[in-house]
């Protein structure tokens, strides 16, 4: 077995396809903690290759492989491979949220603009503003007179 590619996050492993007398159906990927197996990843079908997802940065994973044929028989496991992820950022979609201004009316329509401004609508006052995240700095650019709150509906 060995580590195709390592990042914060993920390893992608890969090893010598096994042979069994009913087929070779896949294969699971184990995290031995504190001489435990535990089950961390598996192939996708008989591919002798897996990508381990949302693991934890700077961290030691040993990891061994055991494949599975068509009867569900697991076999025993392959001879351990220490692999550690770096230390790293955040790799997710929204790492933190900073606080660019406060407003006493509710936003509506966020955008962010090209020069990295911000435009949004004030709900209840009707007026289109123009944010400058970098000095939070604010200008009302023009109203929406034909934008009105949801009204409650009679049952």
């Amino acid at each position: 077995m060995h580590e195709t590619s390592v990042s914060s996050t993920s390893i992608a492993l890969a090893w010598t396809a096994s042979t069994d007398n009913v087929g070779v159906t896949g294969y699971n990927v184990y995290n031995l903690v504190n001489n435990t197996p535990a089950k961390i990843g598996a192939s996708n079908g008989a591919a002798p290759s897996a990508q381990l997802n949302g693991l934890t940065p700077n961290t030691a994973y040993h990891l061994q492989v055991t494949a599975l044929d068509a009867n569900k028989n697991e076999s025993g496991k392959s001879a351990v491979r220490d692999v550690s992820t770096p230390p790293g950022g955040c790799t997710q979609p929204v790492c933190a949220a900073d606080q660019v201004g406060t407003d006493d009316d509710v936003v509506w329509g966020l955008v962010t603009l090209p020069d990295g401004t911000i435009l949004f609508n004030e709900r209840d006052a009707h007026t289109i503003v123009h944010l400058n995240p970098s000095t939070g700095a604010k200008k009302t650019i023009g109203t929406c007179p034909t934008c009105r709150a949801p009204t409650a509906r009679a049952a």
